[in-house]
């Protein structure tokens, strides 16, 4: 599966940005990537660059972030609807990736019957009073349980759609803050990401 990531880093220009993203997600190997590209499917993202400068255009740098912040909200939803048990109708299906949505009346019906399994499963969780059995299964409630915890949390996944490489977190405020302070060294750069 493709997914966009952008990457915070201070540099002096765009190449240099490039480099310190790369640098950044090097370590995630394996663990949330196994191979990626600069741009990639979303190659031109950042107007029509992969990276943008926050000085050169602040409010393109911050729609971007922004868009990180609703797909994150997104995916919080969806994990509360699961845990919930929420039915959605085929206009609330989301395109997470932009790649369309063949038949929104089938997605919709199937989200809503693992949203019902997940939710039931759930409730089971909820009553153990110690860890179950080798042999019990919850389907995948539990990994939906992790998602949302890491996304609470901020620990930077696959969920995160930004990484702030300076601070080494998936949470938005440091950047922020050194948009103010220093504003020509802080840079966004688009990465195509697969797992």
């Amino acid at each position: 599966m493709h997914f966009i990531h952008l990457i915070a880093v201070e540099a002096d220009d765009a190449s240099e940005a490039v480099e310190m993203a790369e640098y950044a997600i090097e370590s995630y190997q394996g663990q949330l990537w196994d191979w990626y590209e600069v741009g990639g499917r979303w190659d031109g993202e950042l107007e029509g660059n992969n990276t943008l400068c926050y000085s050169e255009n602040s409010k393109a740098f911050v729609k971007h972030i922004d868009r990180c912040k609703e797909s994150r909200k997104r995916e919080l939803i969806g994990m509360l609807d699961k845990l919930n048990g929420t039915q959605i109708k085929p206009d609330n299906v989301q395109d997470k990736f932009g790649l369309g949505i063949p038949d929104p009346e089938e997605s919709a019906n199937r989200i809503n019957e693992d949203n019902k399994k997940c939710a039931a499963r759930f409730q089971e969780i909820l009553k153990l009073k110690d860890l179950p059995s080798s042999d019990t299964t919850f389907g995948l409630t539990g990994y939906y349980l992790y998602k949302l915890g890491a996304l609470l949390s901020d620990f930077y996944t696959a969920d995160s759609y930004f990484y702030d490489a300076v601070y080494g977190s998936s949470s938005f405020e440091a950047i922020t803050e050194r948009c103010k302070e220093e504003p020509s060294r802080q840079w966004l750069v688009a990465i195509d990401m697969h797992n």
